[in-house]
């Protein structure tokens, strides 16, 4: 994962610390690009989103986009910096941040187009737009290619895809399909929706730390018990050898 944003002069600078006053310095940024070129990187966080990563959609998909995170929004919060880390990285689910709105965009080719990353850019709480999503992470599962976009950071002999369209009112369903639709595949596989299963292993994580407790306080007692009795045990041997 990589915290904070980018600022060019806090970016620039040779201070030896990795960040300052919530923004990431390069020699941070360069230190994780080695530390994962050559992982297999499942998931990766953000609180940017990258550069580029509207390029190659269809019309409706722009649209959405659009509704989610205007342009001018988009503007301030996407970053080169995490778009290298993305080309670097190449990971199957890629979370990120800002955008104030949720917005899932499709899989796009990665790794020569072999695999696929999935974007997901979470909502603000409080911003009436979806800021909880569960992810079916199957590892074992061959990511399915044939429905993914074109590499957005990839330049290709087409030229520069189509610019993101102004925004319409059909956008939100669009937007609400899609969460329906990921919905009806979490409750199919879990039998609940993520945040009864969240509030569920929450519950069993509760349950064993209570029983562990008390099971640490059991075996307290009975070591307690144990020692009274050795001790006691000593008291009456040596009263016996003075008799």
């Amino acid at each position: 994962f990589l915290c904070g944003t980018y600022d060019k002069e806090v970016y620039d600078s040779t201070d030896s610390t990795a960040f300052e006053a919530g923004h990431y310095r390069k020699h941070c940024v360069e230190q994780l690009k080695e530390e994962v070129e050559c992982l297999d990187v499942d998931v990766l966080l953000t609180c940017e989103w990258p550069q580029r990563l509207v390029r190659k959609l269809s019309p409706e998909e722009q649209k959405a986009v659009g509704e989610a995170c205007p342009k001018e929004v988009r503007q301030r919060i996407c970053s080169e910096v995490v778009t290298e880390l993305v080309q670097v990285c190449e990971p199957k689910f890629h979370i990120c941040a800002l955008g104030g709105k949720f917005y899932r965009r499709p899989a796009y080719l990665t790794k020569e187009g072999k695999s696929t990353c999935r974007t997901y850019c979470m909502g603000t709480i409080g911003s009436g737009s979806k800021w909880l999503s569960g992810l079916d992470v199957d590892l074992g599962r061959a990511p399915n290619t044939s429905e993914a976009t074109a590499n957005p950071f990839v330049d290709d002999p087409e030229g520069p895809a189509e610019p993101v369209q102004p925004a319409t009112n059909d956008e939100l369903k669009v937007a609400v399909q899609v969460e329906d639709e990921e919905m009806r595949r979490f409750r199919k596989r879990f039998g609940a929706a993520p945040l009864d299963v969240l509030q569920c292993h929450t519950h069993v994580e509760e349950k064993e730390q209570a029983a562990l407790d008390r099971a640490a306080l059991r075996d307290e007692k009975r070591d307690a018990k144990k020692l009274y009795e050795n001790q006691k045990g000593n008291k009456r041997f040596k009263a016996g050898n003075q008799a």
